[in-house]
């Protein structure tokens, strides 16, 4: 359900700016798919995140 609505938020997003902020909005989300995959574990168990790095 989370993933339909992020992709109707990016449809919305896409319609209403021009390509040039369609192609920025493109690199981030890919961006952030580098920087988190791997995160994710493959059992779908949702462990958290530890987000203080002073650790």
């Amino acid at each position: 359900m989370a993933d339909r609505w992020l992709e109707q938020a990016r449809e919305a997003y896409v319609n209403a700016n021009d390509s040039q902020t369609n192609v920025a909005l493109e690199k981030s989300i890919v961006s952030y798919h580098k920087q988190y995959s791997p995160l994710d574990a493959s059992d779908d168990t949702c462990r958290g995140q530890d987000l203080i790095s002073n650790r």
